[in-house]
């Protein structure tokens, strides 16, 4: 028995050995002249198809889970994810508007930019959605720990 939390830590360290699995096998694809790869290309290769594999079947039981799962406002889990990716990036386009705000106001040939927008508002905007965000990431974390996977 697994929770929903410990398949997506155990998704994210297969994804951690696929990768360091690809570099061992661009690393040993192609030697000098005259030598030899320090581990054998076919053999990585089959090491990473065996954790591409466990993945796989990892990720559609999480997936299977986040659809199944329904939580007490009768949202379910996939649609929670949905909604905080959403939130994320609401916060990312506020506050890139903010900073671009206060980037360089001259250019080259002297032009003087002015802000044109209540700053005041748009740091509301980034504070609200980045407690948005902060508050249904903790709900779903929560969830992720006590649901089972399917």
């Amino acid at each position: 028995i697994m929770k929903l939390a410990e398949a997506l830590i155990k998704r994210r360290d297969l994804d951690t050995a696929i990768a360091n699995l690809n570099l061992s096998l661009q690393e040993n694809v192609k030697v000098v002249e005259g030598t030899k790869p320090f581990e054998d290309p076919l053999a990585i290769a089959d090491q990473m198809q065996v954790l591409i594999d466990e993945q796989v079947k990892l990720i559609q039981r999480i997936n299977k889970t986040n659809n199944r799962t329904v939580t007490e406002e009768r949202r379910t889990l996939d649609e929670l994810i949905t909604s905080r990716v959403q939130l994320k990036r609401r916060h990312k386009l506020f506050d890139g508007a903010y900073k671009h705000a206060f980037s360089n106001t001259r250019s080259y040939n002297e032009i003087k930019y002015v802000i044109a927008v209540d700053m005041q508002i748009l740091k509301i905007k980034i504070s609200s959605s980045a407690k948005e965000f902060r508050e249904l990431d903790n709900k779903i974390q929560a969830i992720n720990w006590t649901t089972e996977l399917l």
